[in-house]
């Protein structure tokens, strides 16, 4: 248990002053130095060096699903949150709501679209196109839905979502997709390690996959079983979202 760095080759390292995340939920980067992770226990900020954490709010977020931030309002981070959308203030974790509705409660994953400065939330009743400056949102495509979607990246040929039926890539502008590759059933997190690659983290070790054909290979045999949330570092990382179990067993 801790805080761990992971390099582009699937390498873990367990940071010097990481804590126990046992009751967080997301992580996104606010800076190139710094992490705004939500917790049961509130909201803190974490430092991508050495795992240090300083608390800024004590409201609990334990039903946080998704966070997306833009271009256009660097001050502050979306939340949907099981019981509404909510705006963080990331210089102090203030927040307001910004419109209630349960349906987050069914969100899975989130990615961030630069060409469009919104977020797209994979959710169990289809794919929804979020604005995260004002909170408004609308449906794209058709109602299939992604109760099984384990993690995601996005890249300019489509979003990646990493689902226990498969690697399906996903034209982002009308929802269609196309099935790449295998399940994913112990996936938990994705992660950006170059521009047409990613690594996915599952509870059997850590896989590499082409962002352009959708293959994969173990790169490492770390399990990440109970691993809580994980993100790419960076100012310009715009989406992150909690990691829901699916109690599946198999590979």
């Amino acid at each position: 248990m801790g805080t761990y760095a992971i390099s582009a080759t699937g390498a873990s390292t367990k940071l010097p002053q990481g804590s126990t995340w046992g009751m967080s939920c997301i992580a996104i980067p606010i800076s190139d130095e710094t992490l705004l992770v939500l917790h049961g226990m509130g909201i803190y900020k974490v430092s991508v060096e050495t795992g240090a954490c300083e608390q800024i709010a004590s409201s609990s977020w334990s039903e946080a699903k998704c966070l997306l931030r833009c271009k256009r309002d660097p001050e502050h981070v979306l939340c949907l949150h099981s019981n509404a959308m909510y705006k963080i203030e990331i210089a102090t974790g203030k927040h307001k709501s910004v419109g209630g509705w349960s349906g987050w409660s069914c969100a899975k994953e989130a990615v961030y679209d630069p060409e469009t400065d919104h977020g797209f939330i994979f959710h169990d009743n289809g794919i929804y196109k979020v604005d995260p400056a004002s909170g408004q949102y609308s449906t794209v495509g058709s109602d299939w839905g992604w109760s099984l979607a384990n993690a995601s990246v996005y890249h300019p040929s489509g979003a990646f979502v990493f689902h226990s039926d498969g690697t399906y890539r996903v034209k982002l502008s009308d929802g269609s997709y196309e099935k790449l590759g295998g399940h994913w059933n112990t996936a938990s997190n994705a992660v950006k390690c170059g521009p047409d690659s990613a690594l996915v983290l599952t509870g059997v070790g850590t896989y590499e996959v082409n962002l352009l054909n959708g293959e994969s290979q173990k790169v490492s045999e770390d399990s990440w079983n109970g691993n809580q949330c994980a993100t790419n570092v960076g100012a310009d990382v715009m989406a992150a979202s909690k990691y829901v179990e699916h109690n599946h067993h198999t590979s």
